[in-house]
């Protein structure tokens, strides 16, 4: 018997009802009892046209075919990341060669998770999964699918809490081995946290030499930020020859700016005799030596474009003064300062400027 009911969990109310497979449903329908039942009723005569005349065609194209359509029509007019997808998109044609999307199946991805285990990390896994789940989306609100098999897919936890940084000994010698195209994006990465798409998106109008700041533009956040410039980072940005008729700091002869530097990247480490270091953990090198030079996690927030400060909280560990200084606050009274530990009264302020000074 078909019905809608309260959630307590998650405040919706729900329907529950059998489709026109047999299969029981129970899902969120509305705010609302009196949408939540419109929803049903809704639902109910789909399935009974469903069971009179037969379940819709079920899409027959081939996940290939659609991955183009997804890239040219939704990827590259609304995802910055697009170029991301596309390299997903990559190795899910290859693993499900000549499916259509109604053959994919929650297991069949499952299958996937484990193939794609014996190449690459869980992170990497979890974007493509987030990729193929956008695209069953979209092809849902195009009319190819009525249903998502990824939504069924747990995908893999990650552990986003990685800080790597260089030591003084591996960055010279990362720096010694990079080639010269490389060598200004690498000190430009040190010494601003920007990602490897701010970075190669740069253009000389985003560089003021007077006031000795960058605007960041095209950010993963979509808003813009200021970083301040250092002299290092002045005097290597000069030295970079401009490109006739190309806006862009950091790109070939021809002007065009760099796709990808990783190559050259991965070349430069590997003679420098550095492992388990990515082009990303450059900006975590920028946080991490801002906090053990003693800068206040607000700025490095900033800095870093991070939206809340969760995010930089990772790199708190790293500080050496700030615990220090707190515990500190406490040597006067430890020296006899008032009494306080020696026995005698104290003042409720004194008090609470023990426990400030903990805290």
């Amino acid at each position: 018997m078909a019905r809608v009911y309260f959630d307590d969990r998650t405040e919706w109310w729900c329907m529950d009802y059998r489709d026109a497979t047999g299969h029981r449903k129970q899902v969120r329908a509305g705010r609302t009892k009196t949408l939540a039942e419109a929803v049903l009723a809704k639902r109910l005569d789909e399935v009974v046209k469903e069971n009179l005349y037969g379940r819709p065609a079920i899409s027959k194209v081939k996940l290939e075919e659609f991955g183009k359509e997804y890239l040219e029509k939704y990827a590259k007019v609304n995802k910055r990341s697009w170029g991301r997808d596309r390299i997903s998109i990559a190795h899910l044609n290859k693993f499900f060669d000549g499916k259509s999307l109604s053959e994919i199946t929650p297991k069949d991805i499952e299958s996937y998770k484990v193939h794609r285990q014996t190449s690459v990390g869980k992170t990497t896994i979890n974007r493509e999964l987030a990729c193929l789940k956008c695209m069953f989306n979209q092809s849902i609100k195009w009319g190819y699918m009525k249903e998502n098999p990824v939504r069924s897919v747990s995908l893999f936890k990650e552990n986003n809490q990685r800080v790597r940084y260089l030591e003084p000994q591996e960055r010279d010698r990362l720096l010694a081995y990079c080639p010269a195209h490389l060598k200004p994006i690498v000190i430009t990465a040190l010494n601003t946290g920007l990602r490897r798409s701010e970075l190669l998106n740069l253009t000389w109008a985003d560089i003021d030499f007077d006031r000795h700041l960058i605007r960041v533009s095209q950010s993963k956040t979509g808003e813009s930020r200021y970083i301040p410039i250092n002299n290092l980072l002045t005097e290597t940005l000069q030295d970079v020859t401009k490109r006739i008729n190309s806006p862009y700091i950091f790109g070939d002869e021809s002007g065009t700016p760099y796709k990808s530097v990783r190559k050259s990247f991965d070349n430069a480490l590997k003679k420098a005799g550095i492992k388990d270091f990515h082009f990303h953990d450059l900006r975590h090198c920028f946080a991490s030596y801002l906090i053990m030079a003693g800068v206040d996690l607000r700025t490095v927030q900033e800095l870093m474009g991070h939206k809340t400060i969760t995010m930089t909280l990772r790199y708190t560990h790293l500080s050496p003064s700030h615990k220090q200084a707190a515990v500190n606050k406490l040597e006067g009274f430890m020296n006899g300062e008032k009494g306080y530990f020696r026995g005698e009264n104290a003042t409720q302020e004194q008090h609470r400027n023990v426990v400030q000074a903990v805290v």
